[in-house]
């Protein structure tokens, strides 16, 4: 037993004759050299199984053949069908018109070739130059001009990269853009021309110390709107895992995954059910204490990076999270990651990989020990994340991408919260304090390295549930009228319900349409006189300091002829009349009575189709009752999958009615139709409309509107 910073570790058997059919031992190889000066290294990791009866090398870790699942890739990997099951995507839910840029150093002749066997062996669409999918040219964008055959392991880091973006959406097209090598200044030039050519998600799987990166390389990497991903590394936070190859932690997260700029994509280990659907998936740390500063160096068993930069501020988004200086240790320091996906090689995905880039591939046995390899790494996961937002539409029409990823924090269906583990060197297990004697190996309890529910350092906001992360919120416009209108009478209008999903973020902007013909009003408290009686409808949209504006709510109004012998009213009284009298005179108004209202602004769909929904009732009322209908905001094709294709339009997806006590709340329980139940199952969230038809005791009648999101019922987290 070996005794390490407080923990009792068992060093590793060298057989294990009890071991499940199931269960391998591998060691893990880094494809790619270390990074030199003003350079950055490929992060694909190569899992190598040992034969089965053969020795265990010193460093091999035992392992369970596709985490769990019945099938497998042809090297026991995963498999493209297993990554949408686990992620709950169909591959052939979008893509059309995105164009996922490939960003890597170095030339891989026979990529084309390599992708093509791929898509044969899994059924997929064919990918290639031919038929416009496929596109293949060096850092100046010319075909012609591609840089030399790779001699250092970035040609399997291309296969990786370029198989798994396909296999995830299918649809897309993949622009390959080769750099002429691994220095910074090469592949900032190739990520500005993938732009120049139309990419829309510009995949980097690269990275090294954020220090070396030059600030004209930087901004090759801010490109407003479209998704800029980058890995956040493969070895664990502040890359202290570099100690236990015998050099010096950086102490500082790798570029260009800590730039504000981009999406930074971290890594997860990933178990599975029997059916490859995900069983349970958390921070991605095979070192730590176990590997005791260079026992097992040879191993390379990575970690998912990470930190706190030391050059970069974090973006509002992330500073507006709750306790985001003090929790994670950060200040107002940017914190990596922002989203997570598999990474870990014990965990990874099978690729085809046919090129001989000579001694850096074959001492790994590549291709000497098959075509099909399994490989891992945040190499992995950033080209996942780069295709699901493909697949989601691409960036949305934001300025920053990755502010997307926050607005599901709220309580979303749209994504799974890793909650277990950590990227540091003691993996999140306390009395565990390394930091004296070795650098900032370790983040000593913060959210800046270990897991923790909501939003932390090595997961992100979590990893995705469905295509509704990558699909940007709005904020909501909630309309407050009095409860009985005069014409000629001054009435105040309020939108202090509005609100905005993303953490930092405010309501910036009114505007108020009042149907009237009459200007456009503005602010959160605007009055507005209607000259004549009849029915209007009040419009209002609202702006918030992101600069995303909501969709327009609407809510009827009524204006009544005001009563005759009244004198003129004002929202804002005078005294009495005196005790001698006077002819006219004005009075305190009462104080408006909101309508029946929803409350919240997020419903969730249990497994059966149930959603329940919370209707206030003021209490200046005795009851309300009426119908509350949930309707799609916009137009949906509603048909089943493979049918031929039905006409777009707004789809009812649920009916009720309600009846409520004054002065309360009352939660109302719908239930979807089946083809709404189809429709929320395929796109995982929709943004619908709730209007209420209501009535007082009175017999006065209302209506109301609001914007909400529908969410899928959340997978089932955790083991069973």
């Amino acid at each position: 037993m070996v005794l390490v910073c407080g923990l009792v570790v068992a060093p590793v058997a060298s057989a294990d004759p009890a071991a499940s059919p199931a269960t391998r031992y591998a060691q893990v190889h880094r494809v790619c050299p270390p990074p030199a000066s003003r350079r950055a290294t490929c992060l694909a990791l190569l899992r190598k199984t040992v034969a089965p009866g053969a020795p265990i090398p010193r460093g091999a870790r035992p392992y369970s053949v596709n985490a769990g699942a019945a099938g497998s890739g042809p090297a026991s990997g995963l498999t493209p069908a297993q990554l949408a099951s686990a992620y709950a995507y169909s591959p052939q839910d979008g893509g059309s018109g995105q164009t996922i840029a490939i960003i890597d150093a170095y030339d891989d002749p026979n990529i084309e070739k390599d992708l093509g066997e791929f898509d044969t062996h899994y059924g997929l669409a064919a990918c290639t130059t031919a038929n416009g999918c496929f596109t293949k040219v060096g850092q100046t964008g010319k075909t012609t001009s591609l840089p030399a055959k790779d001699k250092e392991g970035w040609s399997v880091e291309i296969s990786l990269d370029v198989e798994a973006a396909h296999a995830v959406c299918p649809n897309c097209k993949i622009l390959l853009v080769e750099a002429d090598s691994s220095t910074y200044e090469d592949l900032a030039a190739a990520v500005n021309t993938a732009v120049r050519l139309g990419a829309s998600e510009v995949s980097n799987s690269y990275g090294g110390p954020e220090i070396a990166m030059a600030a004209t390389e930087r901004a090759a990497y801010v490109h407003p709107g479209v998704v800029i991903a980058a890995s956040t590394g493969d070895d664990g936070y502040n890359g202290w895992d570099i100690i236990n190859r015998g050099f010096q932690a950086p102490e500082m997260p790798s570029a260009p995954g800590s730039l504000p700029s981009v999406v930074s994509v971290g890594g997860t280990t990933l178990s599975l059910n029997l059916d490859g659907t995900r069983l349970n998936e958390t921070v991605w740390n095979r070192n730590g204490p176990e590997d005791a500063f260079g026992a097992f160096a040879e191993a390379a068993l990575g970690a998912t990076g990470g930190g706190c930069s030391t050059l970069f501020g974090a973006e509002p988004w992330q500073q507006g999270l709750p306790g985001f200086a003090t929790t994670t240790g950060c200040g107002s320091k940017r914190l990596a990651a922002d989203v997570s996906a598999v990474g870990d090689p014990f965990t990874g995905f099978d690729v085809y990989d046919t090129y001989d880039c000579g001694a850096a591939c074959n001492a790994f046995g590549i291709p000497s020990k098959g075509p099909w390899v399994t490989i891992g790494g945040t190499s992995l996961s950033t080209p996942i994340i780069s295709a699901l937002y493909a697949l989601a539409g691409g960036g949305g029409g934001l300025r920053d991408p990755a502010l997307t990823l926050y607005g599901h924090l709220a309580g979303s269906s749209s994504l799974y919260d890793v909650t277990e583990g950590g990227n540091g060197f003691c993996q999140a297990q306390a009395g565990c304090h390394p930091n004296a004697s070795q650098g900032r190996v370790d983040c000593e309890g913060t959210t800046a390295c270990d897991a923790a529910i909501g939003y932390d350092g090595p997961s992100g906001v979590g990893a995705p549930d469905g295509l509704g992360l990558f699909k940007a919120l709005l904020p909501t416009a909630v309309i407050t009228a009095p409860s009985s209108l005069e014409a000629g009478v001054a009435a105040s209008f309020a939108a202090g319900g509005s609100s905005d999903p993303y953490p930092g973020g405010s309501i910036s902007s009114y505007v108020w349409g009042w149907g009237d013909g009459s200007p456009a009003g503005s602010g959160a408290s605007p009055t507005h006189t209607y000259a004549s009686a009849g029915s209007y409808t009040v419009a209002l949209t609202v702006k918030d300091s992101y600069g995303l504006t909501s969709a327009l709510s609407e809510s009827p109004v009524n204006v009544s002829v005001k009563a005759v012998g009244e004198g003129p009213k004002t929202l804002v009284g005078s005294a009495p009349p005196s005790a001698q009298g006077i002819a006219s005179f004005q009075v305190q108004a009462p104080p408006p009575v909101a309508y029946a209202r929803i409350t919240g602004n997020a419903l969730t769909a249990s497994s059966s189709g149930a959603v329940k929904v919370k209707i206030s009732c003021p209490a200046g009322k005795s009851s309300c009752a009426g119908t509350i209908i949930l309707r799609t905001l916009a137009s949906v094709a509603a048909g089943p999958a493979g049918a031929a294709k039905r006409k777009a339009s707004i789809l009812t997806l649920a009916t009720r009615s309600f009846s409520i006590a004054g002065g309360s709340v009352k939660t109302v329980k719908l239930q979807l139709s089946a083809r709404a139940r189809k429709l929320l199952a395929r796109s995982r969230s929709l943004r619908v409309r709730a209007a209420i038809a209501a009535h007082d005791a009175a017999g006065a009648r209302h209506t109301t509107q609001a914007i909400l999101t529908l969410r899928a019922p959340r997978a089932r987290h955790g083991k069973a």
